[in-house]
């Protein structure tokens, strides 16, 4: 892996996080919501440091009863490689 991938890498880890949703209620609206957040914030980033991207999961990991913390999984293709990498963001 190349500095560069892993500076994106460390950028997209520091500036986005789902920590506003946990020990929220977790609906199917609220799904919904979470995947055009993501989505916003990685089209942001598309055609600047990233080629494309491609949401796998938005997984809830019940914590108490209604309430948790989501995880989601993304696939992002960087600018200056050919490769894929998978990222999970909580």
């Amino acid at each position: 892996k190349s500095v560069f991938v892993d500076r994106i890498l460390k950028y997209i880890s520091r500036t986005y996080d789902l920590s506003k949703y946990t020990g929220k209620l977790y609906t199917p609206h609220q799904k919904i919501l979470i995947e055009k957040e993501i989505e916003t914030y990685f089209e942001s980033l598309t055609n600047w440091i990233i080629r494309k991207f491609e949401i796998e999961t938005v997984v809830f990991y019940k914590e108490d009863v209604g309430v948790g913390r989501v995880e989601s999984t993304v696939s992002i293709w960087p600018k200056s490689t050919t490769e894929k990498y998978r990222l999970v963001v909580k």
